[in-house]
């Protein structure tokens, strides 16, 4: 049984081995159930880093994270792969929905129209004389 907190061997997020392929300038992360391979200059913690400090980079207990001693930086690799991919992922959503509303969302906003648009909103007495 693994600790709370701590990834599964067969957890999808679990990492099973990191590396520099110094040849193409990426960080590849294996996972259990595959892999996903990072620029080095898209990674800020490793963008300036000389490739011979990435020669090793090991897997951190709790299988989430990666440390590289050669700069003393630690890696959390769920947050890495949310903050690389996450705004390619929000803004596919936010395209596919541009312009979209439900009729009863458009058939309310016409109505309000008709009777003026919004209410005037009141400014809060601040209590100041």
């Amino acid at each position: 049984m693994f600790a709370e907190g701590q990834a599964t061997p067969d957890s999808p997020s679990a990492l099973v081995a990191a590396s520099y392929d110094e040849t193409r300038d990426v960080l590849t992360f294996d996972f259990y159930n595959g892999r996903i391979e990072l620029a080095r200059k898209t990674i800020w913690e490793v963008r300036d880093a000389d490739p011979t400090q990435l020669r090793e980079i090991d897997v951190q207990p709790d299988r989430h994270g990666i440390s590289i001693d050669a700069l003393d930086v630690d890696i959390w690799v769920p947050g890495l792969i949310a903050e690389e991919f996450g705004f390619l992922f929000a803004r596919a959503n936010g395209c596919k929905a541009k312009g979209h509303t439900s009729e009863k969302k458009a058939r309310a906003s016409a109505l309000n129209g008709r009777l003026g648009g919004r209410p005037k909103t009141k400014k809060a007495n601040s209590g100041r004389a």
